[in-house]
């Protein structure tokens, strides 16, 4: 029987450190040890020194071999009797720290007055409140551009195949219910019609926003570098028009969120200046409305998208708060070169920096690092988290002068965070007030939002960054500098050498495969988390462009979900409330399935990872009021799996419950 401490962990559990027997548990150290140093050493002679043959023991390559793996391991012995706090600290100094925390998003929709005489501007920065899920604190919103807001609503929305429409309107306006815009069997020339109200003219633009309930399956693949890329499937060309005059009239969306309906989002469109109210060609009656229309120009949905809602004056926001004009404060004993924010943590991209070296101030910009930078150069770094701003020292960036009250801020957002997870309809308070602006709502509940990453996670992540030195060779390097990619929401990353996520079983050499997984709840009615097109974009090009080598082929993708739901008789301890017990059943099991933080270790589902049917009870019975469990059933793919039975996934597929039943038994 093993003495290993390890190997006596419960399910979820880090392994131990040999010796370590104090209350809290260490992670495995990460360091190898001298004989494991000396193997990779050894691993590597062919490709750099091939004409080397080492016929003896005593050679005196492989003695320094060896000894590099002797003095090697001094290091890393030193490196794991670190505390926690200082590994990360180290981590800093070579330019890896914590993940800041990252604000939450919401889709926003105005209520302007229909008997409004022209549109309202909401500028951008305008802040709404929100009472979160948990908590009693207000969660502040801010709208992230300025919205041109027409009076009035969406009153009629109509799908239209050749002389014949259909009224959809009640569809619309029903929360949590979907409609297909083009039917089941989308054909070219079929259209959605909206209509708007409100007395007063629109403006120069209208927007709409636009929910999609089941997008046309996940976006799709999206290749970057290689010689010569595989092509993939031509998009859906659709056409926004206006009705003037009793004709409809092409018009240019200025901004499109959607990316061709494959994604919920805004659509910001120009308006000519004659757009008046008007029946449909095909009404011989009704109310007139300003009509616009979306038309299916050319292509084909793999699936036809479906509707939750098409709606008036819809903007996007985040959570933050913005300040303005704050004068940073000196940190004692650095002479001048660190100043501090009064509010953390600090939202990635929105400090705007300015010093007056004696003629106004002037915007100073900011950089990872400043080692790459001259005395003339006006940059300086931020820590996010602590809100610490540091300037050059004169050599590696321009000092500032010395002098009070000469560094400010012009502005900065702060907050984000977990906090920002509200429910559909809890936008609901206007911080400020608007002429003719009535009130505000969320359709959906916020997508995103995470804290700030802990010491432990930066502390495991950061010595397998610096072991990658910046590029991509082999396939865990690809997964960890994915996950760095600029402009992208990702949260895992699974390499897939040699096979393109479209065409799975086909090896292609010189491609690798990235299966992307954003963070948060970003699937479409709450649905598995799903990568938009322009994570998908980014990720690609930023590891072809200056991770992966020359030659090779990068193509980012969404992974595969399977839905699965457990059917289990549960029996409950004598005395307890079954109602409550059952709520954190079905939770637990949500969790445990999840593809970012389920798993044994809770750090998410392994991709391809096997559904064991013994782990499934156990993660049930860990309940004390669970006394039994005499039955579990898995259905996957809408299939069940034999009692007692594990099921296998897809080879690189991902879990996503489903609606669980538990069912709880009287005790015995």
């Amino acid at each position: 029987m093993s003495t290993d401490p390890s190997s006596k962990r419960g399910p979820g559990e880090l392994p131990l450190s040999p010796g370590r027997r104090l209350g809290l548990r260490q992670p495995e150290p990460y360091a190898p040890r001298a004989a494991q140093i000396s193997q990779a050493v050894a691993a590597r002679r062919e490709a750099f020194v091939p004409e080397w043959r080492p016929s003896r023991e005593d050679d005196p390559g492989t003695v320094l071999q060896h000894l590099f793996g002797e003095l090697a391991n001094e290091v890393a012995e030193r490196i794991r009797d670190l505390p926690e706090k200082a590994r990360v600290e180290h981590l800093r100094v070579a330019g890896i720290g914590p993940r800041p925390a990252t604000p939450a998003t919401a889709l926003v929709v105005f209520d302007v007055a229909a008997s409004a005489p022209g549109p309202v501007v909401v500028p951008q920065g305008f802040q709404l409140g929100a009472r979160p899920a948990t908590g009693s604190e207000l969660v502040v919103f801010e709208t992230d551009r300025t919205l041109l807001a027409a009076p009035g609503k969406v009153a009629e929305v109509r799908a239209a195949r050749g002389t014949g429409t259909r009224d959809l309107t009640a569809l619309n306006d029903a929360p949590d219910t979907a409609y297909e815009p083009f039917g089941s069997r989308p054909r070219t020339g079929d259209s959605l019609c909206v209509g708007l109200d409100g007395t007063g003219a629109p403006g120069a633009t209208v927007t709409l926003g636009i929910g999609i309930t089941h997008p046309p399956g996940a976006p799709p693949p999206v290749s970057e570098g290689g010689v010569e890329p595989v092509p993939l499937a031509p998009q859906v060309v659709l056409a926004w028009e206006l009705l003037v005059d009793n004709r409809w009239v092409a018009v240019e969306p200025v901004r499109d969120e959607t990316a061709g309906l494959g994604r919920s989002g805004v659509v910001e469109l120009k308006l000519p200046d004659r757009f008046a109210q008007a029946r449909l060609p095909e009404q011989a009656e009704g109310t007139p409305r300003r009509w616009l229309r979306l038309r299916l120009v050319s292509g084909g949905f793999a699936e036809p998208p479906a509707f939750d809602f098409v709606l008036l004056n819809a903007v996007s926001s985040s959570a933050g708060r913005s300040v303005r004009d704050e004068v940073l404060t000196p940190v004692a004993g650095s002479e001048g070169r660190r100043f501090r924010l009064a509010r953390v943590p600090v939202l990635a991209g929105s400090l705007v920096l300015e010093v007056d070296e004696g003629s106004g101030f002037e915007p100073w910009t900011e950089r990872e690092a400043l080692g790459a930078y001259g005395p003339a150069d006006a940059v300086f770094t931020l820590d996010r988290q602590s809100g610490e701003v540091t300037f050059g020292d004169g050599l590696r960036g321009r000092k500032p002068p010395p002098g009070v009250r000469h560094v400010r801020a012009r502005v900065y957002r702060w907050g984000g965070g977990a906090a920002g997870a509200v429910r559909a309809g809890d936008i609901n308070a206007l911080l400020a007030s608007i002429t003719h602006l009535n009130g505000v709502t969320n359709p959906r509940p916020s997508a995103g939002g995470d804290d700030a990453e802990s010491q432990s996670s930066t502390a495991r992540r950061g010595p397998e960054l610096l072991r990658a030195h910046g590029r991509a060779v082999l396939p865990a390097d690809y997964e960890l500098l994915a996950l760095e990619s600029p402009g992208a929401r990702v949260r895992r990353v699974h390499a897939l050498p040699g096979l393109h996520p479209a065409m799975p079983g086909t090896s292609m050499p010189g491609l690798v495969g990235l299966l992307v997984v954003p963070p948060g709840e970003d699937g479409a009615g709450g649905g598995p988390p799903l990568p938009d097109e322009q994570t998908l974009r980014n990720v690609a090009r930023h590891v072809s462009g200056a991770l992966a080598p020359a030659g090779v082929e990068v193509v980012a993708a969404a992974p595969t979900y399977h839905p699965v739901r457990i059917e289990a008789q549960v029996r409950l301890a004598r005395g307890v409330d079954s109602g409550s017990v059952l709520s954190r059943l079905l939770a637990d099991l949500d969790a445990y399935l999840h593809p970012l933080h389920g798993g044994d270790a809770g750090t998410g589902w392994p991709f391809g990872g096997a559904l064991r049917y013994d782990a499934l009870v156990q993660r049930l019975l860990r309940h004390a009021d669970v006394r039994a469990v005499p039955r579990l059933v898995m259905v996957v793919d809408g299939r069940r799996v034999p009692p007692c039975q594990d099921r296998a996934l897809s080879a690189h597929g991902l879990p996503w419950p489903e609606e669980h039943v538990v069912i709880p038994l009287e005790e015995r």
